[in-house]
């Protein structure tokens, strides 16, 4: 991120976001704590059952439960105590939820009450299994300033998960007969271990005791891949005096340096990530904000009091994208929250205006998760208790700027960016209203009833308005000509696994498209070929004919049936029947066979295929290989025929030396011959009679050869 000048905020105009914002929210009943899953999604702690739960909420929508007060329970070395409902006391505890930074490994605190004290383990859940990382009651070994030792874990308060490391501010204890004593805070870290899978090590950042005496609380910050900030403080004399923490950055290598002194930390006062680290902090009625970008010095990104007339005294979380967007919630004047970002490049913009969590809501956390914000929002009641928790996960849709295509009376499909999978979206276009249908990243409306055109559609999505243009060309049924379904190459009904087909008709396709690349698309110009109910690649598409491919996952002999799709109109269903090989040789217009030789120039009467020399034969059906080839993706080289073809030329046989698939083409089959004769200078170009022979099918044809 790059460094500014200081107060620079202070010059910047405040402007709303360009795009819309959508504040979506997520079904986590009960919930009371969030967390980043930072691939964009979230974790959350909440209720199902009557019992206490954590919740991930995925980037593409789909909610699921990770653990129960019953899995704890369940746990293998599980002990009962007298107070059971304590045994599990995520939700009713400051508690946190740390996730690994390979994404691979949820950790969360769970608390027990041991007197004098309460006591935590850490748990880990990993591949959908649960387990534990650090017991209570287990001795942790570790050595700082070159002492060795060993000590009792007693009670873990507070987390953070770097990009290869877990962090943790923890008290140490040893046990004097039934007390537990002598009780050191220490900030340590846990990392994967050269002993082996599930083996840790545990690393000791700082230990209070050798920091002196007035240190005894500490924040363990964020970590970045090359910095990692802490904050150690002396404890508050009363209750409402906030602690006062000196601002700490240590290195990989060791090194150690104090950014602040004596500053107050707020929630959410440091943010990370893997090149980037900030903290966010007040000294002497002011706010500073200071972000170190590998390991360059730590530079104030803004010192001040207000942003035009948002005091930036009131911001209470801030959080870090990977892209440089540093988010901030501030409360405005009026007590209601609002959210601002700061890009890369410096610019303030209002993201989310104060009030948006809705009428007498607050908001009580935030967090961000790649570049999706998140916030937990309670409703407080008259009696000034916080009620009906919900989670807002923040979207920025973007929809496609040209004209999305459409068929009358038939569906549109709708590509939309960071969109949420929400019920009861709609779309307005010519007076009439659709209800969307939401997949990971697509929208789909159906029955369009609207006049061939150009039309501007309203995506509406949790009271935003998102406007994109659409054309919606003539539409009906598609049907298919008497004819049937074709070989592509020969054009007669037969047909293998793997074969290059053609369908004949009218109203196939409202448009003319063709593939553009690896693998073949499913679906082109709205149109569908399906195959036993199984989508086709498809090579081209028009209104009369439509080449697709047949999966290679068909049996074979058997029958299928087949259908065109267009929009959501299908056609009348086709029967067509299979052969384990059915072999074609694609002619050029005019008819000649597609013959070259091995530098690849067609074969014709001023380039004809010499005796001695390798031609090649260019076809289509051959039926399955030797290697597994995948529908719709490029052949693999060597990927030869199980049933070999055999080719004879003016009744002499040829030597074929492969009869396979044409690497880098789909369905494509070559045949590599030497032309028999001897080689000669002599000799006029003929026209040559050929057969190619592949078990009971024979195909005659013709090329010119000079022998």
């Amino acid at each position: 991120m790059k460094t500014l000048p200081l107060l620079f905020l202070l010059m910047v105009s405040w402007k709303a976001a360009a795009q819309p914002v959508v504040m979506a929210p997520i079904p986590v009943p009960g919930a009371m704590l969030v967390a980043p899953d930072g691939r964009g999604g979230v974790y959350a702690t909440g209720m199902t059952g009557g019992e206490p739960a954590i919740f991930h909420f995925g980037s593409s929508g789909e909610l699921q439960t990770m653990v129960t007060e019953h899995g704890v329970r369940s746990m293998p070395g599980h002990v009962s105590h007298e107070e059971e409902e304590e045994e599990f006391l995520l939700l009713h505890t400051p508690g946190e939820l740390w996730l690994s930074g390979d994404g691979t490994r949820l950790l969360f605190p769970i608390f027990r009450h041991l007197h004098p004290v309460h006591v935590a383990e850490v748990l880990m859940v990993e591949n959908g299994t649960l387990s534990r990382f650090l017991p209570v009651n287990e001795k942790v070994k570790y050595t700082f300033n070159g002492q060795a030792e060993e000590r009792l874990l007693v009670n873990t308060l507070k987390g953070l998960q770097s990009p290869d490391r877990f962090h943790f501010f923890s008290y140490l204890g040893t046990h004097m007969g039934n007390d537990l004593t002598q009780l050191n805070p220490v900030l340590f870290t846990y990392g994967r271990s050269a002993a082996g899978a599930g083996s840790y090590e545990m690393t000791v950042y700082l230990n209070l005791e050798s920091e002196g005496s007035q240190y005894s609380v500490v924040d363990p910050g964020c970590a970045s891949r090359l910095t990692y900030l802490a904050g150690i403080g002396i404890p508050a004399t009363s209750f409402f005096q906030p602690p006062a923490f000196d601002v700490l950055r240590m290195g990989p290598r060791g090194g150690r340096e104090t950014l602040a002194r004596g500053v107050v930390l707020g929630a959410n006062a440091f943010a990370c990530t893997e090149g980037e680290a900030s903290v966010i902090y007040r000294e002497g009625g002011k706010t500073h904000f200071m972000s170190i970008a590998g390991e360059s010095p730590a530079r104030s990104f803004f010192s001040g009091t207000a942003i035009e007339n948002y005091p930036i005294g009131q911001i209470s979380h801030h959080g870090l994208s990977p892209d440089g967007a540093h988010y901030f919630l501030m409360q405005g004047q009026d007590g209601r929250h609002g959210v601002f970002s700061v890009d890369a490049q410096g610019r303030a913009s209002t993201i989310l205006a104060p009030g948006f969590a809705g009428q007498d809501r607050v908001v009580k956390s935030m967090v961000v998760s790649k570049t999706r914000l998140f916030v937990l929002t309670e409703k407080a009641n008259a009696a000034g208790d916080a009620s009906d928790p919900r989670i807002l996960g923040m979207y920025r849709p973007s929809l496609p700027a040209q004209a999305v295509q459409g068929i009358a009376g038939g569906s549109l499909d709708l590509p939309c960016l960071d969109c949420p999978p929400l019920a009861g979206m709609e779309v307005e276009m010519a007076g009439r209203k659709y209800p969307v249908a939401a997949q990971q990243g697509r929208f789909t409306i159906t029955n369009l009833q609207a006049a061939p055109g150009r039309h501007e559609a309203v995506l509406r999505i949790y009271g935003a308005e998102l406007r994109f243009p659409v054309e919606i060309l003539q539409g009906g049924v598609p049907v298919l000509a008497s004819s049937g379904i074709v070989n592509a190459a020969s054009f007669d009904g037969a047909l293998a696994p793997g074969a290059l087909a053609t369908i004949f008709g009218q109203g196939l396709a409202p448009t003319t498209e063709t593939a553009k690349g690896f693998p073949l698309p499913t679906e082109l110009g709205m149109a569908r070929v399906l195959v036993d109910g199984v989508a086709a690649p498809l090579l081209l598409v028009s209104p009369a004919q439509i080449n697709f491919m047949l999966p290679w996952e068909l049996g074979a002999p058997a029958e299928v049936g087949v259908q065109v799709v267009t929009g959501n109109v299908r056609s009348q269903e086709a029967r067509i029947s299979i052969a384990p090989a059915a072999a074609g040789i694609f002619q050029r217009d005019g008819g000649a066979y597609v013959i070259t030789t091995a530098d690849y120039r067609l074969v014709d009467g001023s380039n004809p295929c010499l005796a001695g020399e390798a031609c090649i034969v260019w076809a289509n059906g051959l039926g399955r290989t030797n290697r597994p080839v995948n529908s719709g993706f490029a052949s693999p080289p060597e990927a030869e025929a199980l049933e070999q073809p055999r080719l004879s030329i003016d009744g002499r046989e040829a030597t074929i030396l492969f009869a396979g698939l044409a690497p880098g083409l789909a369905g494509v089959f070559q045949i590599n011959f030497v032309m028999p004769g001897e080689p000669s200078g002599a000799g006029v170009p003929a026209l040559v009679n050929a057969t190619l022979k592949q078990g009971l099918r024979e195909l005659p044809f013709q090329f010119h050869a000079r022998r």
